[in-house]
């Protein structure tokens, strides 16, 4: 009786498509990455000792008036725009008025203090409006009101 020999199989065919399969995903990722914008660092002054700074008011012209835009629910759901004290039902009108104030003088200062419950697509508009208008600086008011 002849005793069988153990060969040695040297056929490697399951680790072709390993390799077909890292070698394409690899592919994938670099080309995925390649459209991919740069990314940046925002540029910012710190201070020193992570302490917080209360900014100097800066000297601003006589003429320089600041435009406070506190946007609310009216009574019938609708937002309305009080300019400086005076309430806008009609975002329109507000609108040309604001184009009048940034033709006077584009550098005043525009701050938007929005309530909660006001829809974004009513301040998104709004600040829209403001740039449209002309408006150098808009801001948005956070956290309570001192004075």
């Amino acid at each position: 009786m002849k005793v069988p020999r153990h060969h040695r199989s040297t056929d490697y065919g399951g680790m072709t498509a390993m390799i077909d399969i890292v070698f394409l995903l690899l592919v994938f990722f670099v080309i995925g990455a390649a459209g991919l914008p740069k990314e940046e660092t925002i540029s910012t002054v710190l201070p020193a000792q992570g302490s917080i700074v209360t900014p100097v008011p800066q000297e601003r012209p006589p003429q320089q008036i600041d435009v406070w835009l506190k946007l609310l629910v009216g009574p019938k759901g609708r937002t309305v725009v009080d300019m400086n004290g005076t309430s806008y039902d009609d975002l329109k009108f507000l609108k040309e008025q604001l184009k009048l104030l940034a033709d006077f003088d584009p550098s005043n200062p525009v701050v938007l203090d929005v309530e909660a419950d006001v829809p974004y697509g009513d301040v998104v508009d709004i600040y829209d409006t403001c740039i449209a208008a002309g408006f150098d600086n808009i801001e948005f008011a956070t956290g309570e009101q001192s004075g």
